[in-house]
């Protein structure tokens, strides 16, 4: 299993979570030079929400979380592309914007299942995975 396959597999299952959520996809890897945005979306409460993910896959409880990856570091960078966008897009944020991570943990014996599942079949398997919204980070 490489990382980015990982982390591209979590990314898939974050989006269709806040769908089901009632969220408003904007745009997805949003890039710049200096970071990424994940997914950038408006909130059920038309608030908009840059979107960090975060994934492992598990077979126990001794494995890394995601949350293990994000440090100060990250934070800060990504808190700056989140203004730059808001600044260039101001009609986007114009009921404020915040910064939300979701972590999302794949049990091991699934993974290679799910990677390979078009995203109709992929969410009845977001059941299978520990999928953590924490908003406002």
């Amino acid at each position: 299993m490489k990382t980015s396959s990982i982390g591209k597999l979590g990314e898939r299952i974050a989006f269709l979570y806040i769908k089901q959520r009632k969220y408003k996809v904007i745009d997805k890897n949003f890039r710049r030079p200096w970071g990424e945005i994940d997914i950038i979306s408006k909130s059920p409460d038309n608030e908009l929400s840059f979107m960090e993910v975060k994934s492992s896959v598990f077979a126990g409880t001794n494995f890394p979380t995601p949350e293990d990856h994000m440090d100060n570091g990250k934070i800060k960078r990504l808190r700056k592309i989140c203004e730059y966008f808001a600044n260039r897009f101001t009609n986007l944020s114009d009921n404020g914007w915040k910064i939300d991570f979701i972590s999302v943990r794949m049990p091991k014996e699934k993974y290679s299942l799910m990677s390979k599942l078009p995203d109709v079949l992929l969410t009845r398997f977001i059941k299978y995975c520990d999928i953590t919204l924490v908003e406002n980070i």
